[in-house]
């Protein structure tokens, strides 16, 4: 009695999240998927691939014992579990094995092959064949002698994995370098646009009394020199960035009290080009050559040279 048995191996899902691609092959089964490493909450789907084994048997009535068969390598050695898993028709096969049963009267046979997730960090191409690890009888499979190939002929699982970076990651990333650009720009527009002097010493006289002297040092340039009255006052650090450096002098004893503030006269940037005003309108400012005479509203008068 003839014992001949025809399997073809035919795709019909290559799954991976939303993406799929599948690609038909005279021969076998193509699959082409991708993963990418887990990112706040966008996780990966596991990897697999399905598909059906269509098996014609032809003259068997003698067989009642299953067919096994399991996936190999070129090599023909059987992949194991640290490789990947193998559901057949919905169930995890224990032993990464095929049972197909002649007397069932199905002719397809479903299986999904998961790779694990030590696989699917990096690039990967497998080519899979189904070899015959229990042969119930049969003399023919696919119309060669079961034994005389290291597989079956026709069922070649070819599988290229691509490792990609998560598509929410490239969108965070490309939002922060879109949102550093304009932050950069944004800086760059406002210290293209602050005025900026700078005084080596500051003396400030109270012309009622000659002899009080105080002598400020201020060598770096600034936006702005405040001479306040009230100590221990600072600038927010992160103000420098778009408004300029401002520098804050306590003046122990000033006979003011509102702020003198001195900042760069007109649209060029010189040393002695310099101004001075205060928040409180009683103040009089008057220059002379580098120097400005502050005008109390006791009529009393200060001089501050630069």
């Amino acid at each position: 009695m003839k014992r001949t048995l025809v399997i073809i191996l035919a795709a019909f899902a290559a799954l991976f999240s939303s993406c799929t691609k599948e690609i038909t092959v005279d021969s076998g089964a193509n699959f082409e998927t991708k993963s990418f490493d887990d990112f706040l909450w966008k996780k990966h789907d596991p990897v697999s691939i399905n598909a059906t084994i269509d098996t014609k048997f032809d003259e068997c009535e003698g067989i009642s014992g299953p067919l096994v068969l399991r996936l190999c390598d070129d090599d023909a050695r059987p992949i194991g579990t640290d490789i990947a898993r193998l559901y057949v028709n919905g169930n995890e096969s224990s032993d990464n094995t095929i049972t197909i049963d002649p007397k069932n009267s199905s002719e397809g046979t479903d299986i999904s092959i998961v790779l694990s997730e030590d696989v699917i960090s990096r690039d990967r191409t497998f080519t899979w064949n189904l070899q015959i690890v229990n042969n119930p009888g049969l003399v023919k499979v696919n119309e060669r002698t079961p034994g005389s190939d290291p597989w079956i002929a026709g069922t070649t699982v070819n599988w290229n994995h691509n490792h990609v970076v998560n598509p929410l990651r490239v969108g965070v990333d490309t939002g922060l370098v879109i949102l550093l650009a304009a932050l950069a720009l944004v800086i760059a527009v406002c210290q293209a646009r602050i005025r900026r002097f700078k005084v080596t010493t500051i003396d400030i006289d109270d012309m009622a009394d000659r002899k009080d002297s105080i002598m400020i040092s201020s060598p770096r340039k600034y936006a702005k020199i405040v001479l306040t009255p009230k100590p221990g006052r600072k600038q927010n650090p992160i103000a420098p960035i778009f408004v300029g450096k401002v520098k804050y002098e306590y003046v122990e004893g000033a006979k003011w009290t509102s702020d003198v503030i001195l900042v760069p006269k007109g649209r060029t940037v010189a040393d002695a080009a310099v101004s001075a005003y205060s928040a409180d309108s009683d103040y009089s400012f008057t220059e002379k050559g580098e120097s400005i005479i502050m005008t109390h509203p006791n009529k009393a008068k200060s001089k501050i040279t630069w």
